[in-house]
């Protein structure tokens, strides 16, 4: 199967500006992202063996799916907004980088498909994003798998949500995660991050529609601080992520007033399966954030459905105490020992065989 039957080098007449040029070296800031464009993909990591480059107005599988805009990204993936033709609705695609192994790639798939054949009147079904279709793509980089998702909405990682809010999505979470757990599935990753708020309808939207809710696309065109031409291997330009504008925000990507959801409103999708194993054959390293991280997989033990247990458990006491916060840790960034740290002060010394592994615990106050 070719990449794509359609590929546009030519930005479309859907987007909303195009940014100067920036010339790449393989270095930026983050103050830099922010003020251009928000955050993004690396370009370096369009190489051979990495992501795809996708244009907006990119067609795959004969023409079903057409690129739409950016939903978001990550080390080893993309993913994007595409109208599916054939349904008449709009869908999320994962695409994975060329070189993510073949074993992550059938562990999450595995676990879509398990998670897609569960009891369909399980409470928690609802709260648990759809899998929908996969394929398989070839393009300059390699061969990528692509996951095809409902999509549901907006992330809902913002703090200081109202009480009502906070606890109807507490339940929700731990119904989902039952549910996911009922299918023998563990996801590995439960994180406000991995949280989006349900829209009404918003998949039937047309594209006009979502780009006037959503934004429209903004193009970073970049080329070589030696001159030379880009490869094939490199988009000709990066996409801004899908940013929805809601009652009462400013016009920034983090302005966002998160009153303005009231309880019948406040339906959660738990997303992001790249981390998800099934429960007969567990995982080891989890790849998440260190504060929703389970002891046992900070000590690289093997890990079972109750890392979920435990990443619940931290993201119950974010939403109820309407914070930033972390549960083990003030700081945004903090590395394993602090969190490590943070754990022994709230709930007590780890047992002997982790006390014994845990090398940096010398250089703390304990």
């Amino acid at each position: 199967m070719t990449a794509t039957d359609k590929m546009t080098d030519s930005p479309p007449s859907c987007v909303e500006e195009h940014l100067p040029k920036y010339k790449f070296d393989g270095e930026r800031t983050r103050e830099w992202e922010a003020e251009r464009l928000g955050p993004h993909e690396m370009p370096d990591w369009y190489c051979p063996g990495g992501l795809h480059p996708v244009r907006l107005g990119d067609k795959f599988l004969d023409g079903r799916y057409e690129v739409v805009h950016k939903l978001g990204f990550g080390h080893t993936a993309t993913v994007w907004l595409a109208r599916d033709h054939s349904e008449g609705r709009h869908v999320a695609i994962k695409i994975h980088m060329a070189s993510d192994s073949t074993e992550k790639e059938t562990r999450e798939s595995n676990a879509l498909r398990a998670l897609s054949s569960g009891k369909e009147d399980h409470p928690g079904r609802a709260t648990v994003m759809t899998y929908l279709n996969e394929f398989t793509i070839s393009g300059p980089n390699g061969s990528h798998r692509c996951l095809v998702m409902e999509f549901a909405g907006r992330p809902s990682c913002f703090p200081g949500y109202a009480p009502d809010i906070a606890r109807a999505m507490v339940a929700q979470v731990l119904l989902g995660v039952d549910y996911i757990h009922s299918c023998g599935v563990g996801h590995g990753d439960v994180c406000t991050m991995n949280l989006l708020f349900r829209y009404e309808n918003v998949a039937q939207m047309t594209t006009e529609e979502l780009h006037s809710l959503w934004g429209r696309p903004r193009l970073l065109p970049f080329e070589r601080l030696d001159g030379s031409p880009l490869g094939p291997e490199e988009p000709s330009y990066i996409i801004s992520e899908a940013r929805p504008q809601l009652p009462g925000t400013g016009t920034g990507p983090t302005d966002i007033n998160v009153n303005f959801v009231v309880v019948d409103d406040a339906r959660i999708a738990i997303a992001d399966f790249g981390e998800a194993f099934l429960e007969t054959e567990g995982r080891e390293d989890l790849i998440c954030n260190p504060a929703w991280r389970a002891p046992e997989s900070i000590f690289h033990e093997r890990v079972s459905t109750a890392c979920d247990v435990w990443a619940a458990a931290c993201l119950i006491w974010e939403l109820l105490a309407a914070t930033s916060k972390k549960l083990f840790c003030t700081e945004p960034l903090p590395n394993e020992d602090k969190i490590l740290a943070g754990m022994v002060g709230v709930l007590g010394d780890f047992p002997e065989r982790w006390w014994r592994q845990w090398e940096g615990r010398s250089a703390l106050p304990l």
